[in-house]
């Protein structure tokens, strides 16, 4: 299954800077990577990328040159998912992907919004679990149809990003 090589073209050309991942993981294969939330992907690395690792996993970074920032919701305790529903549930997004738990919604980046993340004691053990992350500038999020490491099945959306990027640049936090 060629990934990166298939799926990334389309994202590219509506401007989201997309970089291959390790296959089945969700570790970028490029050393720097960071940098593309505020430097444009030139043409000619994005095509060396797509014949070196057709098979990798598909990244977007976030951050001024794509557009967008995301939310992920990260949790598979229902008592977490219903307050930060609660919290954050009423921002509808165009665009949401589903992994293992929670999911990831794409908002219009914001540059004042920086990165964050919070963690808490989840279940009778209490042991700390990431249950929420606001991911900004110099971050990345996977897109389907990769492969996800734990569970070996492809991510997945709501709807096709490449068709909704647009819209998804308007909603804003």
């Amino acid at each position: 299954m060629s990934i990166f090589f298939d799926n990334a073209p389309a994202l590219y050309a509506k401007g989201l800077q997309v970089i291959p991942l390790q296959a089945r993981q969700k570790k970028p294969i490029t050393a720097g990577w960071g940098a593309y939330s505020e430097t444009k992907i030139s043409s000619e690395q994005f095509a060396q990328w797509r014949e070196e690792y057709p098979e990798g996993n598909l990244g977007c970074v976030m951050g001024r040159v794509s557009g967008v920032m995301a939310i992920d919701l990260d949790s598979l305790d229902e008592r977490v998912i219903g307050a930060l529903q609660d919290v954050i549930g009423h921002l509808d997004a165009p665009w949401v992907r589903v992994g293992k738990k929670g999911n990831v919604k794409l908002f219009a980046y914001n540059p004042k919004i920086r990165t964050a993340r919070i963690s808490a004691k989840i279940g009778e053990a209490g042991s700390d679990e990431r249950v929420i992350e606001l991911l900004s500038r110099g971050t990345q999020i996977v897109l389907p149809p990769s492969i996800h490491p734990d569970t070996g099945l492809a991510y997945h959306a709501n709807v096709d990003l490449a068709d909704v990027i647009d819209a998804c640049r308007l909603v804003r936090l």
